[in-house]
């Protein structure tokens, strides 16, 4: 696998100082960044205007990675974890006994040994149209961050995780 699209969705935050990447952006970013130095091939969402509008956006997204040629697609989602100082993570697959179950179960492995977050575990979503319509593996990674990670993420939290996917996938 060396051709990945990183989805993280349109996911700008405005707040009082204006409008600023969020999370899930940073963290997509840097792993591109990440696996760019490993000799792959990426392109997150954010840098195909195709993918800036909300209707319609995982059929796009799945027509942007078979056009593509891309390998696999990697969904990213951040939310807040549960408990604030503990983050956990989770994955959606369209079948677990697949290339992209591996694939995440994978990332989750790596997430839980470099991060320290619980792993959620994968589970099928069959139902899902973006797992449906990709036509290579296609992971949907929900990370729940502690809530000061989510909010203020530091440079060093955000280069953390991005080495910790970068690993996984390549694990």
């Amino acid at each position: 696998m060396r051709k990945i699209l990183i989805d993280t969705g349109v996911a700008r935050r405005v707040n009082c100082r204006g409008t600023e990447p969020g999370t899930v952006e940073l963290i997509g970013d840097a792993l591109a960044r990440e696996l760019d130095t490993r000799g792959w091939e990426t392109v997150t969402s954010s840098g195909v205007p195709e993918l800036t509008d909300c209707s319609g956006r995982p059929s796009r997204c799945a027509d942007v990675a078979r056009r593509w040629g891309a390998d696999c697609l990697l969904r990213l989602y951040v939310r807040a974890a549960a408990d604030p100082c503990l983050g956990s993570a989770d994955a959606m697959v369209f079948r677990r006994r697949s290339p992209a179950g591996v694939l995440a179960a994978s990332l989750l492995r790596s997430l839980e040994d470099e991060v320290g977050m619980r792993d959620g575990g994968v589970r099928a979503a069959p139902g899902v149209v973006l797992l449906r319509r990709t036509p290579c593996p296609c992971v949907i990674l929900i990370l729940r961050l502690p809530y000061q990670e989510k909010e203020f993420p530091t440079d060093a939290v955000v280069h953390r995780y991005a080495v910790a996917l970068a690993n996984g996938l390549e694990g």
